[in-house]
């Protein structure tokens, strides 16, 4: 009896010493790396905050020989997004898949933002709101470089535009004063922004105050609930045409653009003439309706992007969207062909975007339903000789015509692009008829390194004006520029853009003369000019 009450008292004893120290763990996360096998090296992936994640890696037991290539990849768990994986203290990647050798035992840590999707005084998808406000209302306008939807990080730029006979005092964030300038630029934080611009009355005769030009008023019925933004500083000739945006927040839907209680659009973008000394226009937003109906929820305010779903071949290519896909928001979309596809165009509510290029920027309507890729196969391969890879790619693939871009390289020049021996243009912009192609299907893209100073002047009716002013480059042309690329005497190169509008005056301070200047038309004309 005696020795069944000292084994019961030690199992006890035993009990009381393991459920705390299992508590402790608990607590403080603790949990050690397990020794590898010998001749074996160990993977562990942990999250921070930690428990917020689960992951994948090539071994499940992440016991790997040594030089051997590992993927990774995290899965965020809810309300959480991934922001990037560090190791030893340091960043090594932004991107949710990571590859590396095993040369050692490795720890990584996915780190995690807390951003719950549900929040319904915010957005989610790492974005937050700028709340603008004028102070009077009629004292003037704010302008800023996006739409009230910025993320963490990103650089807000505003601007405030006085009304006739108002001056501009300061700005205000979240109630402190935190600018007298004009112009104000801050890093959005973790959390939605209020902005107050403060004008002051200062008319120039305070019996008969003075108004230069037309005035348009721009209000919202509820600043909480959205952005609104005109193309402009607010004061307009007569006859102007001025573009309102109407952005909503979260939570709410724009009803609508009105005039002295006269509906005049629901559209979030909507042009107006100005024509009258003071007209004012009030945006109207509405609360969503939670009633549970399904009606009103913030999957209809998205615009469906992506690549064409009638495709029998999902594999074509794919779409990158950089900004929030919502009504009131400026985005751009870039088509990404697979291999042995080419981008053939992008279509808004089944329409063809004839200026769209495979990088497109666009103001987004709640009248849009769709903008969707599409990707036909190409019927040719392109190679490129000389320079570094990757700077010659076909752009566009549509009825029989490719559009081939070379980037003007550092160092080298573009010798043209070749079916074969033939050459077929040196413009670095060229649309080549696919039916020309016979039994030749590759095309090449050459370079040839070197510097560019001897190259010939070619005659074309394709006229481009350029001169130095003040230590400045001025440049233009009557027609549209597919492309420009700029060279010291050295090679170098200096400056290269593409498409420049008919007139459009690009000018550039020159830090060292005389240069070269390369420009192509849309008909595969070149003009070259040396200016010294």
């Amino acid at each position: 009896m005696k020795s069944r009450l000292m084994l019961f008292i030690q199992i006890l004893l035993l009990t009381l010493m393991i459920v705390p120290i299992e508590g402790l763990r608990a607590q403080s996360d603790y949990d050690p790396d397990s020794p590898p096998e010998p001749g074996l090296y160990s993977v562990v992936l942990t999250s921070n905050p930690y428990g917020c994640a689960w992951f994948e890696q090539t071994n499940n037991n992440g016991l790997y020989e040594k030089g051997a290539n590992v993927n990774v990849k995290v899965y965020p768990s809810e309300d959480y997004e991934f922001i990037n994986w560090e190791m030893n203290g340091e960043i090594i990647s932004t991107n949710t898949e990571y590859s590396l050798t095993v040369n050692s035992n490795i720890r990584l840590i996915a780190n995690l933002r807390y951003n719950p999707q549900n929040n319904p005084m915010e957005p989610g998808s790492g974005y937050y709101n700028l709340i603008t406000e004028s102070y009077p209302s009629d004292g003037g306008m704010i302008e800023q470089n996006a739409h009230g939807l910025y993320k963490p990080g990103e650089i807000v730029k505003l601007k405030a535009h006085s009304y006739p006979d108002y001056d501009f005092d300061h700005w205000e964030k979240d109630g402190d004063i935190v600018s007298s300038d004009i112009e104000y630029s801050f890093a959005m934080p973790e959390k939605r922004v209020h902005i107050k611009a403060v004008f002051k009355w200062n008319p120039s005769d305070p019996d008969e105050p003075g108004v230069s030009g037309c005035i348009l008023y721009l209000k919202s019925n509820n600043i909480n609930a959205g952005t609104i933004s005109q193309s402009g500083t607010g004061v307009y000739p007569a006859g102007t045409i001025v573009t309102l945006v109407a952005s909503p927040f979260a939570g709410y839907k724009f009803a609508g653009w009105y005039k002295d209680n006269v509906l005049l659009s629901e559209n979030t973008t909507y042009k107006i003439e100005i024509r009258q000394s003071q007209t004012t226009i009030e945006a109207r937003f509405e609360a969503k309706s939670d009633g549970g109906d399904g009606e009103d929820s913030e999957d209809d305010d998205k615009i469906e992007i992506g690549v064409d779903s009638s495709s029998e071949d999902e594999e074509k290519g794919s779409v990158e969207i950089i900004g929030a896909p919502l009504p009131g928001q400026e985005i751009t979309v870039k088509a990404i062909p697979s291999e042995g596809y080419a981008f053939e165009g992008w279509y808004l509510n089944g329409e063809f975007i004839e200026e769209a290029e495979i990088e497109y920027e666009l103001l987004l309507d709640n009248s849009m339903e769709s903008l969707v890729a599409k990707f036909v196969e190409q019927p040719f391969s392109l190679k490129q000789n000389g320079g570094r890879q990757g700077n010659a790619y076909v752009a566009r693939l549509r009825n029989n015509i490719a559009t081939l871009v070379a980037k003007a390289i550092e160092g080298f020049t573009f010798d043209g692009w070749y079916l074969g021996e033939d050459l077929l243009s040196k413009s670095m912009t060229f649309d080549f008829n696919i039916s020309n192609l016979k039994s030749l299907p590759e095309i090449i893209a050459k370079y040839s390194e070197g510097p560019t100073s001897n190259i010939k002047i070619e005659k074309s009716e394709f006229s481009v004006n350029a001169f130095i002013k003040n230590g400045k480059l001025h440049l233009n042309s009557k027609d549209n520029i597919k492309d420009l690329a700029i060279y010291s005497f050295s090679g170098n190169l200096l400056y290269y853009r593409q498409n420049i509008n008919p007139l459009e005056d690009i000018s550039l301070d020159l830090k060292t003369v005389p240069v070269i200047i390369i420009c192509h038309n849309k008909l595969g004309e070149t003009k070259v000019l040396k200016i010294k």
